[in-house]
């Protein structure tokens, strides 16, 4: 285990040094999240994986650096369906967090489309060209 608080444990795959974060949370979205979780193979065990959007959503609830910068990356990645958690959260009728998300967004957006974002992508294009 590398790091652990209230609401957090980080622990550290020693061959592959893979992190995963177990988030501890009191509210809704994590009892959603293990109601409609599936079964996966990770590291050869079968484990329940959460939704991406109940992540995103305990990502939005937290104060932690770290998951403001998941979060961004995990929105950047495609992998979260943005209107249904947008809808999750309007019908909690939590609009701290839809405008966090928002924000979020915003941000993501911004960062893909920034020139840095944009020179990564061509060098990787090339390579696969050579």
């Amino acid at each position: 285990m590398l790091r652990q608080d209230e609401y957090m444990m980080t622990l550290k795959d020693t061959e592959t040094g893979v992190e995963i974060d177990v988030l501890f949370s009191p509210f809704d979205p994590e009892e959603s999240a293990r109601a409609t979780a599936i079964q996966e193979e990770m590291f050869g065990v079968s484990v329940p994986v959460i939704q991406s959007e109940y992540l995103l959503w305990m990502y939005l609830l937290s104060d932690h650096e770290k998951h403001y910068v998941d979060g961004i990356t995990l929105i950047q990645s495609g992998n979260v369906n943005l209107e249904k958690l947008s809808q999750y959260l309007q019908y909690d009728g939590d609009e701290t967090c839809l405008e966090r998300l928002r924000q979020w967004i915003d941000k993501a957006n911004r960062e893909q489309q920034s020139s840095y974002s944009r020179s990564v992508r061509q060098r990787k294009s090339f390579k696969t060209r050579s």
